[in-house]
């Protein structure tokens, strides 16, 4: 395939899907989503971008950050503060010392307040700062519609976040194993060394990791304000669905009818993998008159299950030598029942030189270049340098005026 390729935008604007989407179960929560894991595409929505107080779900990224900061064999001592925390918590003791390893397993399974404030003390000097560094986060990670007033998600003016946002921060940190392999455990053990009684954990959302089929997470939470929340994973068969509620009415059953439906009417997989060729692209001036060209990442989709295979059409214009191998080149995109439900990049997977000619003519305009710099150069020198034999010529010259001025004072001294 050497030239654009138009034949995809043509199809897409002829072809119109009339393919309903599957009727949802009904939800009663005010605010939730379902999206597929890996790409984040919405299989499903009810008030997703709607602010509310979100309880305990805060220390999804509470979690996050204890992760990135890659600190977690390093102990940890309880502050007073620390210690003094309500409701919720690992019945921390001021001086008690813990692994932030062990500190975190109690903030994903017991949903441990003060353990919460132990690492935001421990990692940024004060929780202030740790919750400042929660905001930065989330914009980072774009969520639009979050804000932090605390690390645990106790109830406080000016912390709430929406269902879309919870999504992205479970996205951003299910991609760390050690998150993944927490939020997946329904019982753990932690060390202590002053209240050692108190070391068993088990999961808040124990329910749904051992009675849902492929339920590996995430989190709970639930204050009188925000009702009962649920960030929910499950995956079957490498397909993941996250789903979230907010306030809802009955979390388990809500939570199980949505990842049911979404198992119901959904599938993904992989239509391409990198550094398979699938497209030859012109290259204009190469050594090589074409090049391979294959998708960047895993070409990944989702579609409904009884969508037909998913086609691979690449775009790409004719690409200039010299060309390096992994040169972004244009984009694969993903269609399936005459619809675009994806794209990936589209990269080199050789390299390309210059051909000798054109290698050639670019050494003639080089020593051209060069020749011509050199004899601009020995002009302005030879100019410069006559410039100064004449500068050099007046100032021995005797001056006619000085002279007068002499000979008028020998005549009339003063």
């Amino acid at each position: 395939m050497t030239k654009w390729v138009s034949a995809l935008a043509v199809l897409l604007s002829a072809v119109t899907s009339a393919r309903p989407q599957p009727a949802p179960p009904d939800i009663l929560s005010p605010a939730g989503i379902l999206v597929e894991a890996k790409t984040g595409k919405v299989l499903w929505a009810h008030n997703p971008d709607q602010q509310r107080p979100m309880a305990s779900t805060t220390k999804i990224m509470t979690a996050l950050l204890v992760l990135e900061s890659g600190r977690l064999n390093e102990t940890v001592q309880v502050s007073a503060k620390a210690a003094k925390v309500a409701e919720s918590s690992l019945n921390l003791k001021m001086g008690e010392h813990l692994t932030m390893d062990d500190l975190l397993h109690g903030i994903i399974m017991r949903s441990a307040n003060d353990a919460c404030v132990v690492a935001a003390e421990h990692l940024d000097g004060s929780v202030g700062a740790f919750v400042a560094q929660m905001n930065a986060r989330a914009a980072q990670l774009g969520c639009k519609h979050t804000h932090f007033a605390n690390p645990n998600g106790l109830q406080a003016t000016g912390h709430y976040s929406t269902p879309r946002d919870l999504a992205t921060m479970a996205r951003a940190a299910m991609a760390y194993p050690v998150f993944r392999d927490i939020v997946s455990t329904p019982d753990y053990t932690i060390e202590r060394d002053i209240n050692k009684y108190d070391r068993g954990l088990k999961a808040r959302d124990h329910w749904f990791l051992t009675h849902y089929e492929g339920a590996d997470g995430v989190k709970t939470g639930y204050t009188r304000q925000a009702g009962h929340c649920f960030v929910a994973s499950a995956t079957r068969g490498g397909f993941q669905l996250i789903s979230v509620l907010m306030h809802s009415p009955n979390i388990k059953k809500e939570t199980r009818a949505l990842l049911d439906w979404g198992f119901a009417n959904y599938r993904g997989g992989v239509a391409a993998k990198p550094g398979r060729p699938l497209a030859e692209a012109t290259v204009t001036s190469g050594s090589a008159a074409s090049v391979p060209v294959g998708v960047a990442s895993p070409a990944y989709a989702v579609v409904p299950k009884d969508a037909g295979a998913v086609l691979v059409q690449p775009e790409f214009k004719p690409v200039r030598a010299p060309v390096t191998a992994g040169q972004v080149v244009g984009r694969a995109v993903l269609v399936a029942d005459g619809r675009a439900v994806g794209h990936v990049d589209l990269i080199a997977l050789n390299e390309v030189d210059l051909s000798p000619w054109r290698k050639a003519g670019r050494v003639a305009v080089v020593v051209l270049s060069l020749g011509l710099g050199g004899a601009i150069v020995g002009t302005a020198s030879k100019v410069a340098r006559r410039r100064r034999r004449r500068l050099s010529a007046r100032r021995r010259r005797p001056d006619p005026r000085r002279a007068r001025v002499r000979e008028w004072d020998d005549v009339y001294p003063r």
